[in-house]
């Protein structure tokens, strides 16, 4: 679609948004989305329990699919069954809706739960 808003072909708008994902994962993530220190988490727990009434909540995650181009490297495990190929997208957020952390570019099969767990290993 931004494609043929643009003018250009499917194959160009699939690389610039890879090139514009790995910009900001290189560059940005690490200036805009700090890691979670001890107190930072005691104040995100903390407004998680007093707005919700629920303990212990670090973060609200969520992951959506985004269309791709087949990619050249095992495909079949981005292929979705509505006949199109897919990335998964996560973003985890604070009480206040900022984001904590994301992540995208996994096979669009995994679910939530192994992303974060390869998040929280990726932190320490």
């Amino acid at each position: 679609m931004c494609g043929e808003v643009y003018g250009i072909a499917e194959s160009m708008a699939s690389i610039l948004v890879k090139e514009f994902g790995i910009a900001i994962r290189k560059h940005l993530k690490p200036l805009m989305i700090p890691k979670l220190i001890k107190n930072k988490i005691k104040e995100i727990t903390t407004s998680f329990e007093r707005l919700y009434e629920i303990p212990y909540i670090l973060g609200a995650i969520n992951g959506s699919h985004g269309p791709i181009i087949a990619p050249k490297v095992n495909p079949k495990s981005y292929y979705r069954r509505k006949g199109f190929y897919y990335t998964l997208i996560q973003g985890v957020v604070d009480p206040k809706y900022g984001f904590c952390d994301y992540d995208y570019g996994w096979v669009g099969s995994i679910h939530d739960c192994v992303i974060f767990k390869e998040q929280i290993y990726e932190i320490k």
